[in-house]
């Protein structure tokens, strides 16, 4: 007589597939008859010679499971489980800015699907990426701190600080700017309060050439023309604005290029 013993594959069962945010990590599992089994790739689990390993992968990554008997049929059975990686939140609160005392200032974050601002002082609705913010003049300013979420629950936070004038809406231009490349007052740009838009600011040289033109909040003149460094002396410049009552702002004068 002649005993045949049945020698099976191994059984191999892993966790569902699941997501987790960027940063974070996620216990994997599975289970198995074989003696012997291996989790590839290795380089982003915790005890990875275990049946329960901690995945921290950086992106989306698909782990195999893959066991195998010492004998018998020795072919190697393996399943996979696939961890989807949300990439990090890019919450962004808005740059720093400046408004006049009891006029309405906007902001506009984003980065996501919900929105939490805290302190809620002033503001219309901290629940919202753009709510309406005023503040009155018992302030000098207020930090205020966003939240933002997308729709798998993942987060990120961002700051911005709003400065509080007690005067009337305006256009602040400095007198001299030092364009030497030593990250120190290199651009000359108009600071804007209680400034609905900002309709343009031009720079011109002494033969009445503009040199410079913008009608975005936040930039500014570098002291080059057509990529040439222009030479030290004094400019003129004008500007023109909308404040938050529909008034029109108009601002002219002269700066000094320093090098």
């Amino acid at each position: 007589s002649i005993n045949i013993k049945l020698a099976p594959y191994p059984i191999v069962i892993t966790r569902t597939d699941t997501t987790i945010c960027y940063g974070k990590r996620v216990t994997l599992s599975a289970t198995t008859t074989a003696p012997s089994f291996t989790w590839n790739p290795s380089y982003s689990l915790l005890h990875g010679n275990t049946l329960t390993p901690i995945a921290i992968p950086a992106t989306t990554t698909a782990y195999i499971f893959t066991a195998s008997n010492a004998q018998g049929c020795i072919k190697p059975v393996s399943d996979t489980v696939i961890v989807t990686v949300v990439p990090p939140v890019d919450a962004f609160a808005g740059n720093d800015t400046a408004v006049v005392a009891n006029q309405p200032l906007q902001l506009n974050a984003s980065g996501g699907t919900n929105y939490f601002w805290s302190p809620s002082v002033g503001m219309s609705d901290p629940y919202i990426n753009n709510p309406v913010v005023i503040l009155s003049a018992t302030y000098d300013s207020v930090i205020y701190h966003v939240t933002v979420s997308t729709a798998e629950g993942c987060s990120g936070s961002d700051d911005i600080k709003v400065f509080v004038f007690k005067f009337q809406p305006t256009i602040f231009i400095p007198n001299a700017f030092t364009p030497n490349q030593d990250g120190l007052n290199d651009v000359i740009r108009p600071i804007v309060v209680g400034i609905k838009q900002l309709r343009y600011f031009s720079i011109y040289n002494r033969f009445g050439q503009m040199l410079y033109k913008t009608s975005t909040v936040g930039q500014g003149w570098d002291g080059t023309f057509s990529g040439e460094p222009q030479p030290e002396g004094i400019y003129v410049y004008i500007a023109q604005a909308i404040d938050y009552n529909g008034k029109v702002i108009n601002k002219k004068g002269t700066i000094a290029l320093i090098r």
